[in-house]
Parts: structure tokens; sequence; C-alpha cells
């Protein structure tokens, strides 16, 4: 179990009412898990722009029109150069038309990063991702 240490931190006025009010939207009571998971983000955020060897694992959501000429196989070819980071692939047919990829992917962070431009640079309709840093590697 985590040790705790007891810490004071002063803040503007506003800034304690405006995270009253995101708490209670977000349906949280707890003022100190509010701010632990405030900093726990800060922290993921600095690791994400400065770490560019980081360990990462995380979804990347490919949506795309299958009926464009080659894509398919374009994505695949893309997935194909970097088997290295991937670990799985779910495909779903969204419609007859459009059909997204959920790619899952470990590796370091400028890797997934390359793989990202890579699918960017195709002629789809969204991408986004999910990336959380590797951090107990026990």
């Amino acid at each position: 179990m985590s040790r705790y240490v007891k810490m004071g931190v002063s803040i503007p006025q506003e800034l304690y009412v405006e995270i009253d009010k995101i708490m209670s939207r977000m349906g949280i009571r707890n003022r100190s898990r509010f701010i632990q998971m405030i900093i726990r983000e800060h922290i993921l955020s600095y690791y994400m722009t400065y770490e560019r060897n980081l360990e990462v694992i995380g979804i990347i959501a490919v949506y795309y029109d299958h009926t464009k000429k080659d894509l398919d196989r374009l994505l695949i070819d893309v997935q194909h150069d970097f088997l290295d980071i991937i670990i799985s692939l779910q495909h779903i047919h969204v419609t007859k038309r459009f059909c997204v990829e959920m790619i899952s992917v470990r590796g370091s962070l400028s890797r997934v990063e390359e793989l990202l431009k890579k699918i960017g640079e195709l002629e789809i309709t969204h991408l986004k991702y999910i990336l959380f840093p590797v951090i107990d590697k026990t």
C-alpha cells in the first residue's frame, strides 16, 4: 500500500471555486483524490511531451471509408511496417461503407508517433488515440 504524505498548498480562491465546480460536475467528492488525479495527468503530460524513449501502451482508433481505392491495403501495409509495436488489432464494420480499426500498441513513444504519422498520411476520416506510460515493468 502506498504511503501518503500530507502537504499544504495555497491557491487563489477563484481556482478553488473552479476545482469545486469541476468536482461537482464529475461527481467527485474527495478533493485529495481529485488533486492526485490532476497531478498524475500533469506528470503523464510531461512524460508524453519530453521523454521520447518512454515505453507506452495504448489504442489507436482509425475510422475510415473502406470504399476509397486501396485504402484498406495501404492501412494494412502501414501496420505491417510496425509489427514490432502492434500487439493486436480489431476490425469493426460500422456500416457498409465505414470501418474502424482498433490498433493496440506497446513500444517507445517515438515509435508509436511514427505509426500515428504514417496512418495520418492516409486518406482516413478520423484518427484518435489513447496512450499510457508503462510504469510498472515487473
